[in-house]
């Protein structure tokens, strides 16, 4: 159902589109805005984003930063340290490829056809 209501769709786009004429209008507009607002705004991005750098370093939140980039390290290794490998894991990582195989092969045949 979907596909024919998208057929439908394509098919009414495509003989209601018509293209505007811009005869070089959007680059006459471009060429006409204000170069000294232009400027301003890359001055006052670069003003900005120089005093968020310096708000970093006068409020310590580097060391803050680091800190916390240091703990969920710690916190991932904890947790890979944590994992059991037992009889069983051989068997489930098996399993796993051999779901992913059969999906994989599965879904190439449905793409086929």
């Amino acid at each position: 159902m979907e596909n024919k209501d998208d057929e439908l769709l394509k098919q009414f786009f495509a003989q209601h589109t018509f293209e505007l004429a811009d005869n070089g209008f959007t680059q006459q507009v471009m060429r006409k805005l204000p170069r000294r607002l232009v400027n301003l705004n890359r001055i006052w991005v670069v003003f900005c984003c120089l005093l968020g750098v310096v708000f970093l370093l006068v409020s310590n939140a580097l060391n803050q930063l680091r800190m916390v980039f240091g703990n969920f390290m710690g916190d991932i290794n904890g947790w890979i340290a944590s994992i059991e490998i037992g009889v069983q894991t051989p068997i489930m990582v098996y399993l796993t490829v051999l779901t992913f195989v059969f999906l994989g092969a599965y879904q190439a045949v449905e793409s086929n056809n």
